[in-house]
């Protein structure tokens, strides 16, 4: 089940509208499915070749805590469920007003140098707009390597072979 959620949560990079999400959400899906079959297949081969463990390493699972905590945690299930909801009900509420109380204190500017040409700008943006979101910039021009063509990347009369 964890493998599967795991392969669900990556492959929903698969509904963006961007190419490289969408790959990235499609390769590791499947490598996680890949990985949990080969897990499947080859744990159990591994196992048979061992050795069987010696009575050592096998005394922990004898030990008598292990079903006494089994025990109390059925018997707060089976009989003591009012004190189980209550007590999650009060977590819920201090949870609810503990994440009233956070504020978002979040800076893009957290950890950029102030020499930076752009530190001013980005305060100014900070203070008028009260924040700054990153933003991708997609052109679709319907032609392969659209934009990357030679003939568009033309900048002040010279090519970027000129820059080379």
């Amino acid at each position: 089940m964890t493998n599967l959620t795991t392969a669900v949560g990556f492959a929903t990079f698969m509904i963006t509208n961007n190419d490289l999400l969408y790959e990235f959400g499609l390769v590791t899906a499947i490598n996680v499915m890949t990985v949990y079959l080969l897990t499947l297949c080859i744990v159990p081969i591994v196992y048979s070749y061992m050795p069987l463990p010696k009575e050592k390493h096998l005394y922990h699972l004898s030990k008598n805590y292990i079903s006494s905590l089994l025990s109390w945690v059925e018997n707060l299930v089976m009989y003591r469920r009012t004190r189980i909801y209550i007590i999650y009900a009060l977590l819920m509420i201090f949870s609810v007003i503990g994440v009233t109380q956070m504020k978002v204190s979040g800076s893009l500017i957290g950890e950029m140098p102030k020499s930076a040409s752009f530190f001013k700008d980005i305060l100014f943006y900070e203070k008028e707009f009260h924040g700054v979101m990153p933003l991708e910039i997609m052109i679709d021009t319907h032609r392969k390597k659209g934009v990357m063509k030679l003939s568009t990347m033309k900048k002040n009369g010279r090519t970027s072979k000129d820059d080379c």
